[in-house]
């Protein structure tokens, strides 16, 4: 299907002020599909499926069916191609459908994002930043750190193309690219051990930060620290090593959650640093 734009028939707004930090949904996954399917048999998949669904709950089924779909092959397959989220669940990689939070429409600059919990299955849409009444509530179906040839081409998988306000702009997407292209290039000069001064890294960060800033990538943030923290580390500066890891901490608990990964590695990290000060 050759992609078009996307129709915004339905979509989630706010109804009252909408502060930063508020969890607007928190949500369970009516269905829960394992990535990985080699040896599987199509029709075998199709038929689960079909098992699954026909079991769901009236109310629940009837929010699955209701979902946008590309209008190609099996229903539910198609439903879920169309709306899941990639979540984890033991380890291993799955994917959930969360019909609620999918209704959330895309935007490269969105208001706000989902935190998954792989403790709970349950995944959460989180105000980016203050949401006014009316306002269309957004969320990013791709990585927000992607650059616009990068995002184009992902998002087709949707069947749609972005007319988001950053992708609809050239000069806007040209200044946007730039920063990224820049935030990528500091970060890859950080693997040199010869920029790995107090110096060096202080402005890397600074500029970084200001950039991220500017791109709308708080919820990148996190990881950044955590780099600085861990290169802090390998210069020997406790000290500063500590304070930004710190810093990760804080940030990924809020934008990946307690128990993501990201954070539990963050966590570890600061322990490592703890015991080194007994």
């Amino acid at each position: 299907m050759k992609p078009e734009e996307k129709k915004k028939g339905m979509g989630v707004f706010a109804k009252r002020v909408i502060r930063e930090g508020e969890i607007l949904m928190a949500e369970p996954p009516i269905l829960v599909r394992v990535t990985e399917q080699a040896g599987w048999r199509r029709r075998d998949v199709f038929e689960g499926l079909s098992r699954a669904s026909v079991r769901l709950p009236r109310r629940e089924k009837e929010r699955l069916l209701g979902l946008s779909r590309s209008g190609e092959g099996f229903v539910v397959d198609d439903i879920l191609k169309t709306n899941v989220f990639h979540i984890t669940v033991q380890g291993v990689d799955h994917t959930g459908l969360y019909p609620l939070i999918a209704r959330m429409n895309h935007d490269c600059r969105p208001n706000a994002f989902v935190r998954y919990s792989p403790t709970t299955l349950m995944v959460e849409a989180v105000a980016y930043k203050d949401i006014q009444p009316g306002e269309e509530v957004t969320v990013s179906y791709l990585p927000l750190n992607l650059l616009t040839d990068q995002r184009t081409e992902l998002i087709q998988e949707w069947g749609f193309n972005c007319t988001c306000s950053l992708c609809t702009n050239k000069e806007a997407s040209k200044v946007s690219d730039k920063n990224r292209d820049r935030i990528q290039e500091i970060l890859e000069s950080l693997d040199h051990l010869e920029n790995r001064t107090q110096t060096k890294v202080h402005a890397a960060l600074t500029e970084t930060e200001d950039l991220g800033s500017k791109e709308g990538l708080a919820g990148q943030m996190g990881d950044l620290y955590a780099i600085i923290a861990d290169i802090y580390f390998d210069m020997g500066d406790l000290n500063k090593s500590r304070t930004y890891g710190r810093r990760a901490i804080k940030m990924l608990q809020h934008y990946a959650g307690f128990d993501n990964m990201r954070t539990v590695r963050a966590e570890s990290f600061m322990k490592k640093l703890d015991k080194l000060e007994r």
